[in-house]
């Protein structure tokens, strides 16, 4: 399964994606995108991860990186 997460923060992001890469013995990539505000549907900023909720056809990818 590929899960997606969008967060402003990307100490967290590299965080998270280097965790889900050891359960499932994946590489682990961080992509850098662009979206509109107003294509944000939420905001979360609990347990400090500034998470946004988007549809993924709104993210423009800029950059994409394995860690």
């Amino acid at each position: 399964n590929i899960g997606f997460s969008f967060t402003l923060d990307k100490e967290r992001a590299e965080w998270f994606a280097k965790r889900f890469a050891q359960d499932s013995k994946g590489t682990p990539i961080l992509i850098e995108a662009k979206v509109k505000k107003e294509e944000i549907l939420s905001v979360f900023l609990i347990r400090s991860e500034e998470e946004i909720l988007v549809s993924p056809d709104s993210v423009k990818i800029i950059k994409i990186k394995e860690l």
